[in-house]
This record gives structure tokens, sequence and C-alpha cells, in this order.
């Protein structure tokens, strides 16, 4: 599957915009977490 820059950067958004209270967390967490949840691992 490809993913996007814009489809990346919109799950990344809708992830933090969800989860105000975890963005005092590293960015790259943010980023980790909210790409694992849209496209987990087969």
């Amino acid at each position: 599957m490809e993913v996007t820059r814009g489809q990346a950067a919109t799950v990344v958004v809708n992830f933090m915009r969800s989860n105000p209270e975890r963005l005092h967390e590293p960015f790259v967490n943010l980023v980790m977490t909210a790409m694992s949840k849209a496209w987990p691992c087969r």
C-alpha cells in the first residue's frame, strides 16, 4: 500500500486533534502512534 505525504499529514493532524492531552510528547512519538493506528503492520 502506498501512502501519500498528504494522507500521512492528515492522519497525524487528526490524531493530534483527537488527542490534545498528548501534545506535550515528542512529535516523533505522536507521528509513529498515529501512523501505526492508521496503518497497522500486517
